[in-house]
């Protein structure tokens, strides 16, 4: 009779055991995969905001010197002043496109990772987003490009452009004003990242 009741209460105790290890198992992983979802939606919510101001960087009217110190030059290059200061900030504009470039890269890392870690309503809407950076950047990238080479053709040429409509646009996607059409877009497609995302970071 002893050894059945002692039977019993190790058998009792197995099944407490178990209950409680699996329980513990499924705790762990609902805080591991917790935790899993608050570190990638936080770098992507922090990368958006990075390129964000990439673009505001890029876009800003002001440009530095030292921006430009380190512009290559040929020695047989000759250029008059003015010619001068649109090299050196084409050349600016450039280099600050190249901090905008690597931030959409880890971006596009991030998206990855946030596509399985976070599922397919996150990760549809942080693809959405991308495709939108992406696109601003390749307006951005061109019209720098267009408006700068046509500035360096007007001063050796002394002609204007033909298409002036074009080139004002342009200048209007390089330098930025205040709550343009550009920076709405971009803003826009920010928050609307940031507000998806809060909810795994609170």
């Amino acid at each position: 009779m002893a050894s059945i009741n002692s039977d019993i209460i190790v058998a009792i105790a197995a099944i407490i055991v178990a209950a409680v290890a699996v329980l513990g198992l499924s705790t762990w992983r609902k805080e591991l995969t917790g935790r899993a979802k608050f570190e990638v939606a936080r770098k992507v919510m922090l990368l958006g905001y990075k390129i964000r101001d990439d673009f505001e960087f890029v876009r800003s009217p002001f440009t530095g010197s030292w921006e430009s110190a380190d512009r290559p030059r040929r020695e047989e290059e000759t250029e008059t002043p003015t010619e001068s200061n649109i090299r050196n900030e084409w050349f600016a504009k450039n280099k600050r496109l190249g901090v905008l470039v690597e931030d959409l890269q880890k971006f596009q890392e991030s998206y990855w990772e946030a596509d399985i870690v976070l599922g397919d309503g996150p990760g549809k809407l942080i693809s959405e987003v991308l495709g939108v950076y992406r696109e601003s950047y390749a307006e951005l990238a061109a019209s720098i490009s267009t408006y700068f080479d046509t500035e360096l053709h007007e001063q050796r040429s002394g002609t204007r452009p033909r298409d002036e409509e074009l080139i004002q646009k342009c200048r209007r996607d390089i330098y930025s004003s205040s709550h343009d059409e550009f920076s709405t877009q971009i803003d826009q497609t920010t928050e609307k990242l940031s507000s998806e995302l809060k909810r795994y970071v609170r």
